[in-house]
């Protein structure tokens, strides 16, 4: 029996289940950077009511949009594109790729998880946010994924992907804010 492979019991039979672990790096497109400070950001001075700290704090928000706008960019794959794309297959080398073609990432990506029997995918916040990137711009793109990845949070050995930030913080029982993988 590997000790190396993750392994599962199905109606008494064990079934070896290679892992694959993903991670991306993501930046805003062109168009995000361009898109402008909206009203909400503006005006949001909270409780302030005299005429000129509410001018004060609406051109500090303003002159912060540019940044908060980067940050959003990068966080949601409507706004942003993936830069760089990373794997490893468990006793394989690691594959990264950095391309000017999203879409040739992806590809890349999705034939190295279609060439795998069984996969179980394995990453830090994979649920939240590498997943919904993956088929997002995959969508974008006109990148067909090559499989369909079940997700089974309450027992990820019986579903296709394990999110160790999700176990981590006991699927929202402890707060996940400030919880990075490095702080883990």
């Amino acid at each position: 029996m590997p000790q190396k492979s993750r392994l599962r019991r199905l109606k008494g039979t064990i079934v070896y289940r290679p892992t694959i672990v993903i991670d991306l790096e993501t930046h805003p497109s062109a168009a995000a950077l361009e898109l402008p400070c909206p009203d909400e950001w503006r005006h949001a001075v909270g409780n302030a009511t005299k005429e000129d700290t509410v001018a004060r704090k609406q051109a500090e928000n303003e002159a912060s949009w540019p940044v908060e706008r980067e940050r959003r960019a990068s966080l949601d794959w409507r706004l942003g594109e993936i830069c760089a794309v990373g794997w490893r297959i468990e006793d394989q080398p690691a594959h990264t790729i950095c391309s000017a073609s999203e879409g040739l990432m992806l590809t890349r990506l999705w034939e190295a998880i279609g060439g795998l029997e069984n996969p179980q995918v394995v990453g830090f916040n994979i649920l939240n946010f590498d997943l919904p990137w993956l088929l997002g711009r995959s969508a974008v793109r006109r990148v067909a994924p090559s499989r369909i990845l079940r997700v089974n949070k309450w027992s990820p050995a019986a579903g296709d992907v394990i999110d160790w930030a999700e176990i981590l913080c006991g699927h929202g029982a402890f707060s996940t804010k400030g919880w990075t993988l490095a702080k883990y």
